[in-house]
């Protein structure tokens, strides 16, 4: 059977609607203009939602989004928000469009390829300190930002990306233990949006990084290692939000 919540003559209300409990029918929603949030279902026959003009969210366990499901996200910087340890793959969008944002709550594992690009994805985040692993495929060439969480591991890998990267996040949660491997073609860009810091040298599997952001006007100490930028490639740091703080830098 098929049910149907239909909010798309909500002008001015928000609408948050959970499907969570069904696992054998065929859900649709539509949305309004303001926020909708809906939460997928386990149903095996697919969920059906659209999305209206505002920032909507669309809430999944990793085990209730596949293949079948479809999204419209419509107009907004919508986001997919997955509500357990989730890994995803570049299938899973099959059905998706106008969805710009993945976000995890937990551990986040996620490959993009053809379909994500065609779905509109454009940030990837976790939220606190969960662990996010994320692989830009070749098909995959829109320009993204990633968002690293407080984890003690990232690992992000571009190697067959020609898109332009950002990664964001504070420079002294990078470690030893993060990886962040930039393309051969493209940009990758390191942004760092904490309050100063430093950068020991020791991240050596960062690599390919082609520029590095300093967003605040905060004390900064950059050591870079051998393997940071790439041979006969150039490293620019923009520091212009730096007005009464310091940079020290160590490129030896």
């Amino acid at each position: 059977a098929t049910f149907t919540v239909d909010a798309s003559a909500l002008v001015t209300d928000d609408a948050i609607v959970s499907f969570l409990a069904d696992t054998d029918g065929n859900n649709v929603y539509k949305g309004g203009a303001g926020v909708d949030t809906v939460t997928g279902s386990a149903s095996d026959l697919g969920d059906n939602f659209t999305g209206g003009a505002s920032v909507d969210v669309f809430k999944f366990a990793t085990a209730n989004l596949t293949s079948i499901d479809t999204i419209d996200g419509g107009a907004g910087n919508d986001k997919l928000s997955m509500t357990d340890a989730a890994t995803i793959v570049d299938a899973d969008f099959t059905n998706i469009t106008s969805l710009e944002v993945i976000e995890g709550s937990a551990a986040l594992t996620i490959t993009l390829g053809a379909l994500a690009q065609a779905a509109g994805v454009t940030t990837l985040t976790t939220t606190g300190s969960s662990t996010g692993t994320y692989t830009l495929g070749s098909g995959y060439t829109n320009d993204i930002s990633i968002a690293l969480a407080s984890s003690s591991t990232e690992s992000v890998t571009a190697t067959a990306y020609t898109g332009n990267l950002t990664v964001t996040g504070d420079i002294d949660e990078l470690a030893s233990t993060d990886t962040i491997a930039g393309g051969s073609t493209g940009t990758t860009t390191l942004k760092f949006d904490g309050n100063g810091g430093t950068l020991t040298g020791d991240e050596t599997l960062i690599t390919g990084v082609n520029t590095m952001e300093l967003s605040k006007d905060a004390n900064y100490n950059i050591t870079t290692a051998e393997a940071h930028v790439a041979d006969s490639a150039t490293l620019t740091i923009n520091a212009l939000k730096l007005t009464t703080k310091t940079l020290t830098f160590d490129g030896s």
